[in-house]
């Protein structure tokens, strides 16, 4: 029997294949917005920038909730306007449930400062308008991922 003093939860999931050569560690994203095709088309940009990630989707704040507990992201995406509620609500949810331990990116198509400064309040870690470079938003993917796993 071997003992094992590692506690593989501080590890990423997958950072060697096995021929030894270095892999993206694999993190779990969800993106919650009620326009199927920005789902899809930024599904598509992220995979392109990060293929390890494992990428859900929801268009509810209800859905969102229900795919969180299952799923367990370590970032998600939230769109403003949802058919059951807005994304500023589903933050505070988020935040009140689950604390700094999921990042979330809170994202528009408004870029007015007072939007910005109630999603930051409400739980928001960065807050971008769509349209906004993938190489910025993933930028922040990383450095959320970074404290996450330091935390």
């Amino acid at each position: 029997m071997i003992k094992n003093d590692v506690d593989l939860s501080k590890l990423p999931l997958l950072s060697k294949n096995l021929k030894g050569e270095s892999v993206d560690p694999i993190f779990k994203l969800l993106i919650v917005g009620d326009s199927e095709n920005f789902r899809l088309v930024f599904k598509a940009l992220l995979k392109d920038q990060f293929q390890s990630a494992v990428i859900e989707e929801a268009v509810s704040g209800k859905e969102a909730l229900i795919k969180i507990q299952a799923f367990l992201p370590d970032i998600i995406f939230i769109d403003d306007e949802l058919p059951d509620s807005n994304g500023l609500e589903i933050t505070k949810t988020i935040r009140a449930i689950y604390g700094s331990g999921v990042g979330i990116i809170f994202l528009t198509s408004d870029d007015k400062d007072r939007l910005k400064k109630t999603a930051l309040e409400c739980g928001a870690d960065a807050f971008f308008e769509k349209g906004t470079s993938i190489d910025d938003i993933s930028g922040t993917i990383s450095t959320l991922l970074e404290l996450n796993t330091i935390s």
